[in-house]
């Protein structure tokens, strides 16, 4: 059966890959054990897997500063070499990976829903082409969001990544604070969140959880 699959998406131009490869992200495996996804479907280079670097996470709904400084911290770690890891979502995550990207940064674009629509989409064919862009995802490339695999995408983003910055996150509820709050729970990466001018709702009390000030 997972012969079938890989041909079938193979001929898709995606690749898949499972936890017995080679280049499946070890980061991820000690990060989540056992509840490391069998099978990682993406497109783009598979180097970026293993490489590391700053999820940004934030809300859809962002503000336009939230949203400019998600930016300028995607054009900031392209200066210092540093990939952005965001969930490739409308808001602080897309800001985020334009930001590195227009400043020839390197990108992975954890998804939350299939593959197949994402990776043909004009937005992100300059960085695949150029390999400074992975768009990866543990569900079926024809698979629709919902809510369930945006939270379980969370964790992935975190596992993949050296630390992680919230920009903007609701309070008590939503993907951004439940990831948010299991990473600072879990303690194997370091949290930094948004401190400085107007702030989402979620982001003080984060930092009180433990969040560094960001």
């Amino acid at each position: 059966a997972l012969a079938l699959v890989v041909e079938k998406w193979d001929r898709s131009g995606l690749w898949v890959i499972s936890r017995s490869d080679g280049c499946y992200p070890e980061r991820l495996k000690k990060y989540l054990g056992q509840a490391a996804p069998p099978l990682l479907y993406g497109v783009g280079s598979k180097g970026l897997l293993n490489r590391g670097g700053l999820a940004v996470v934030g809300s859809r709904d962002r503000t336009e500063e939230d949203g400019e400084f998600a930016r300028r911290a995607g054009e900031h770690c392209a200066h210092e070499g540093i990939a952005i890891i965001s969930g490739a979502a409308k808001g602080i995550d897309r800001d985020a990976m334009a930001g590195t990207l227009d400043a020839g940064g390197w990108a992975l674009g954890v998804l939350a829903e299939g593959l197949a629509r994402t990776a043909t989409s004009g937005q992100y064919r300059a960085g695949l082409v150029s390999d400074h862009l992975t768009l990866v995802s543990p569900f079926d490339p024809d698979a629709r969001w919902f809510a369930y695999n945006a939270m379980e995408r969370n964790k992935l983003l975190y596992g993949l990544s050296d630390a992680a910055l919230v920009v903007a996150s609701s309070a008590d509820s939503g993907g951004t604070w439940a990831g948010a709050t299991e990473a600072l729970q879990l303690g194997k990466v370091k949290v930094f969140v948004k401190s400085v001018g107007d702030l989402a709702p979620g982001n003080p009390k984060l930092l009180l959880m433990g969040g560094i000030s960001f």
